[in-house]
């Protein structure tokens, strides 16, 4: 019989009030579970209130219906958040989604940078692709050396507000092994030792390490993920959230 283990961990940023959201949920109906981490979008007041909920959200409403339907619950609670002060600007976020289904498989949405990585025993593989600028860029230029990622990564191209049923990336993997949920807070380490290597590319090894040493214990790996954050040249680090999914 197949066991399945959820971890999670979050480490808040130093730019103010925790603003990352992480939930699970099991349905009772179906039997289908759903993992979510939701990112949200600088640290007013109204996201920092919405984000919990928002994840909490995205998890029941997936785990019922599937993942896109968990992505668009959640954008509906930034779609309309109540009166906002005139110091605030209008909450958005983003976020990735996993969903079991009764074949084995899970269905995977997301948007903006949070990511899903799969580890298999032996290879980590990123499962999802950022929705930002550098990386439409990094497409269309073939290079990711060529690309300023770090000035462009910020500049979101799909986020929970501007969402629609069509507009929603899905795909079914097979399950097993581990799944990765993560904040682009927990994923992006940088080594400013070694600045002849890509910043994606250091990032996939760096995570990499850390899951050969922690596969058999999700606790430990999520926390050695987001222990793992750095605060960039100017001290400025971002919250870091990240969740595991092991099957055994």
């Amino acid at each position: 019989m197949t066991t399945i283990t959820v971890a999670t961990a979050t480490l808040e940023g130093t730019a103010g009030p925790l603003a990352d959201g992480v939930a699970h949920f099991t349905s009772a109906s179906n039997g289908q579970s759903a993992f979510v981490v939701i990112d949200g979008m600088g640290h007013d007041p109204a996201i920092v209130d919405l984000v919990p909920a928002m994840a909490r959200n995205a998890a029941r409403a997936g785990a019922r219906k599937g993942a896109v339907s968990g992505l668009l619950a959640a954008g509906e609670d930034v779609a309309d958040p109540g009166p906002l002060t005139d110091d605030e600007s209008r909450p958005d976020a983003v976020g990735a989604i996993v969903v079991t289904r009764p074949d084995g498989s899970v269905e995977v949405a997301w948007t903006g940078d949070t990511r899903v990585y799969h580890w298999n025993g032996r290879v980590l593989t990123l499962w999802t692709s950022d929705h930002n600028f550098a990386a439409y860029l990094n497409k269309s230029v073939g290079t990711a050396q060529s690309v300023p990622v770090g000035a462009l990564a910020d500049i979101v191209t799909l986020t929970l507000a501007r969402i629609s049923a069509y507009a929603v990336p899905l795909m079914c993997k097979a399950a097993g092994g581990l799944v990765i949920i993560a904040s682009d807070g927990a994923y992006g380490q940088h080594d400013a030792e070694e600045p002849q290597r890509s910043l994606p590319e250091y990032q996939a090894e760096h995570l990499a390490t850390l899951v050969r040493r922690h596969q058999d214990n999700p606790q430990a790996l999520v926390e050695a993920i987001v222990a793992g954050a750095r605060p960039d040249a100017d001290g400025y680090r971002d919250d870091a959230t990240a969740l595991v999914v092991a099957w055994t």
